[in-house]
């Protein structure tokens, strides 16, 4: 080969033979390799109808169906309860706002009391005060505010969820319009995936409920406004009624942040948590990029000061004043601070990208959920053949792992795991996996030749026993 000129003619050919080798047929023994056959050529992987951009397509579609279809169904249940709870609050806002209008009654009593007045002014009667003519209190304007304040958040509510279904449908229009190739069409896809994560839809979806919240709570506060002149044990009650929903609200909210794991969590609570730690990296950049400068800062100060605290000291004790300066050694810098701050940012970096917040207990809880999961497999589930693999997985347990022993020290029957499984597996699979469960360390050298793993189970139960 001729590393300056390429290569030559015959080496060309050869490659190009090479190159249009072709892969013998696969045998397509599962429906995946059925829907999506092997590439005929080595090398053609990357072309345009090539199989990886076929299963990109269906696998893409999947992912888009399950979040659009979140957000749909999520989008439906706020335009249902925004059009009940402003038909509701409506009829509370008819009754309030007339407390904003004049008062026709005052004025007639202002009339009279003025007639009267005149009419009396010589007998000496004391008359009442006349009524107040200042009809639009402020309690008036507090409730009315409220309820206004509630129908409208309700009512954007429900135009911005219509106009975000919109969005959905045109982005689904987009993705099933037709392409030249499967390859365009993942590549059209990536730009309007990319758009949608990275304008902040999501984070609309997720801030509409709270919204919708928000005008609740705020209707919630006009009723007791409301019901505060006209009966104040009623809304002493409202009150508490009210700051218990507000309290078990806040709670279902925040406490995912401290515990991701917490079965109330909402989308709301992984842009919180995003934006905190966005605000921590932000920080955390910031002190990192000012290290060099407060370095530099107490490279210069800290020499004056110990020179001044030197001369201070020798002037104390002898005093005199020498006129030498003395000589201090600049302080290292101090590069345990600066490799913290990286790994403070490489750690909040990774804790952004988990969205589920749960990937550390995962790992630090390895073992008990493994057991958790055999556990529930082999003795919750109905079907005998997923009992059957779940017993045939204990195989590939050590009889003294940490997930073996969890399993042996589970009070269910060790036998009923395998006297639900009708699957036919290998005796010395099936042996192990009843060592595994049985909570003697007897070790079973040559088991019983038997078909039926049920069998096998019933019959070294008895002899163990």
């Amino acid at each position: 080969m001729d590393y300056e000129h390429g290569l030559s003619n015959d080496a060309a050919e050869q490659y190009a033979a090479a190159m249009d080798y072709k892969i013998p047929p696969e045998e397509l023994d599962t429906e995946f390799k059925k829907e999506f056959p092997p590439d005929a050529e080595i090398g053609r992987e990357m072309d345009d109808a090539a199989r990886v951009w076929k299963v990109y397509r269906k696998e893409a579609n999947a992912h888009d169906s399950a979040l659009l279809d979140g957000w749909s169904s999520t989008l439906d249940i706020l335009l249902i309860f925004a059009g009940l709870f402003s038909a509701v609050a409506t009829a509370f806002v008819i009754e309030s706002y007339q407390l904003l209008q004049p008062d026709n009654a005052a004025y007639t009593a202002a009339a009279l009391y003025i007639l009267v007045s005149a009419t009396n002014h010589s007998t000496g009667i004391t008359l009442p005060a006349p009524p107040d003519l200042h009809y639009a209190s402020s309690l008036a304007r507090w409730i009315n505010g409220l309820w206004f304040t509630s129908i409208l958040l309700s009512l954007i509510v429900a135009l911005l969820s219509i106009l975000v279904k919109q969005w959905i449908t045109e982005y689904r229009a987009r993705n099933l319009a037709s392409a030249r190739s499967p390859r365009d069409w993942a590549h059209r896809h990536e730009v309007y995936s990319q758009a949608l994560h990275a304008w902040p839809v999501a984070e609309l979806v997720s801030l509409l409920p709270v919204m919708l919240h928000l005008s609740l709570f705020l209707f919630f506060a006009g009723v007791v406004a409301f019901l505060w002149t006209l009966d104040m044990a009623i809304g002493v009650w409202i009150i508490v009624l009210g700051a218990s929903l507000a309290v078990f609200y806040i709670g279902c909210t925040l406490v995912p942040l401290w515990i991701p794991q917490c079965p109330t969590s909402t989308p709301l609570v992984y842009h919180i948590r995003r934006g905190i730690i966005s605000l921590q990296l932000v920080f955390l950049r910031a002190c990192l990029a000012s290290l060099p400068l407060v370095t530099k800062a107490r490279d210069l100060l800290m020499p004056r000061f110990m020179t001044r605290q030197q001369q201070s000291d020798s002037t104390r004790a002898s005093h005199a004043v020498s006129l030498l300066p003395v000589h201090v050694s600049a302080p290292i810098i101090h590069l345990e601070a600066h490799s913290r701050l990286k790994d403070a940012i490489e750690w909040s970096i990774a804790r952004r990208r988990n969205r589920s917040g749960v990937v550390a207990q995962m790992w630090a809880r390895e073992d008990e959920l493994d057991t958790a999961a055999l556990r529930w497999l082999m003795f919750n589930v109905s079907d005998s053949d997923a009992v059957a693999v779940g017993v045939q997985a204990l195989g590939a347990l050590h009889p003294s792992s940490k997930v073996a022993e969890a399993l042996r020290a589970f009070e269910i029957p060790v036998w009923n795991a395998f006297t639900r499984s009708s699957s036919i597996r290998k005796t010395r699979s099936v042996s192990i996996a009843y060592m595994c469960l049985h909570r003697t360390q007897s070790v079973i050298e040559t088991p019983p030749k038997y078909s039926e793993s049920s069998a096998l189970c019933v019959a070294m139960h008895r002899t163990c026993a």
